[in-house]
């Protein structure tokens, strides 16, 4: 894997990612609650989080480091169009992207205190949080319902679900490529105990799956989309209607705390990044692919039809509850933790009030 080189987020910025989790912390706080009240995030809870902790007195940082993925296609337009850098320049802060190939590492990063944000997927955060490490997710990035995908050799044998019983299925573990795989077992009758798992990276997964080292590759765009195209192996299903792997923005807490406007700000430029997408998609995939190495046609599904919006629906808390309560279930998250505690969009709202502001002052 690839941990660290200069780059950021956003995928859509940063997920447009994960990781989806690292090692658990031993505890001896270790709740075991999981009834459905905790586990629900109620309106009330969301409201509570919406509090306003913009006191730009207390801003600090001098540099900011965003984590984004590889496959986070808006993260090379947001390279390649520097908003960034422009909106942090004003202040003498240096912004500086960091690439990762998954969530997880970026987690690790985090925790060390080398990440404020990155763009990642459903699993990683949660696990987070799950372990002790205090992490916000402040926004979403792009929903896709295809986003996770099964995939299998040319020419396999396997022909639906129940066939992958006592086969090598890889996928990232701890990212959503992980609870998808679980839940396309489930609808078989099987589970992860009737296969052998093994732990890769999606690029070295696509490369496995090519040479017949494994039967399987659960991943996620636009990995499926690659390896369908450099004719790897064949998609047996994706996760629409089975999983949705919600991108998100997330913030190393204690960075948020002492710079409340710098992280508003963050999700400001975001906003800005967004409508030029929005506006310039064709102009925006041919930005992207000059610059990612990715092809049109490895992309292009995602970006052309991912959904934008950043405010998290009703559905994208009944999902992200749904895989908090999957890593209970499989003893990878060890320590249950109140899933409103997760989040905290004051800092979307406050992004939207200075976004606004900015267009209304041209």
């Amino acid at each position: 894997m690839k941990n660290r080189i200069l780059g950021l987020l956003l995928v859509l910025v940063f997920a447009m990612g994960v990781l989806s989790g690292c090692q658990s912390k031993d505890s001896t706080d270790k709740k075991t609650d999981t009834d459905k009240d905790k586990n629900t995030v109620t309106a009330e809870a969301k409201e509570d989080n919406a509090k306003e902790t913009n006191d730009s007195t207390l801003n600090q940082a001098k540099v900011i480091h965003a984590g984004y993925q590889g496959s986070q296609a808006d993260a090379w337009l947001e390279k390649s169009l520097h908003y960034y850098e422009e909106e942090f320049a004003k202040d003498g802060i240096t912004f500086v992207y960091d690439q990762f190939l998954s969530g997880p590492p970026m987690i690790e990063s985090m925790t060390a205190g080398e990440l404020d944000f990155g763009g990642i997927g459903d699993m990683p955060p949660i696990n987070a949080r799950g372990q002790g490490i205090d992490v916000k997710v402040i926004s979403k990035m792009i929903n896709t319902p295809f986003s996770n995908s099964l995939a299998v050799g040319i020419g396999s044998d396997i022909k639906e679900i129940a066939d992958l019983k006592g086969k090598k299925i890889a996928t990232q573990i701890g990212s959503s490529g992980h609870h998808f795989v679980s839940l396309v077992l489930e609808q078989a009758g099987l589970s992860l105990d009737d296969v052998e798992l093994l732990n890769l990276s999606a690029p070295d997964g696509i490369n496995a799956l090519a040479s017949g080292e494994i039967d399987a590759l659960s991943t996620w765009e636009p990995y499926g989309s690659q390896l369908v195209n450099r004719k790897a192996g064949t998609i047996l299903l994706d996760s629409t209607g089975i999983k949705q792997n919600t991108s998100t923005f997330i913030v190393r807490n204690d960075f948020a705390k002492e710079n409340p406007e710098l992280t508003a700000r963050f999700i400001k430029v975001w906003l800005k990044y967004r409508d030029f997408i929005e506006s310039n998609r064709e102009k925006a995939l041919e930005i992207i692919v000059e610059q990612s190495g990715f092809s049109r046609e490895d992309i292009q599904r995602t970006f052309l039809e991912g959904d934008l919006n950043p405010e998290f629906t009703d559905y994208d808390y009944d999902q992200e509850s749904k895989t908090k309560n999957f890593l209970i279930e499989t003893g990878t998250l060890e320590n249950d933790f109140d899933i409103n505690d997760l989040y905290d969009f004051s800092y979307l709202k406050r992004a939207k009030e200075l976004y606004e502001s900015e267009k209304g002052g041209k």
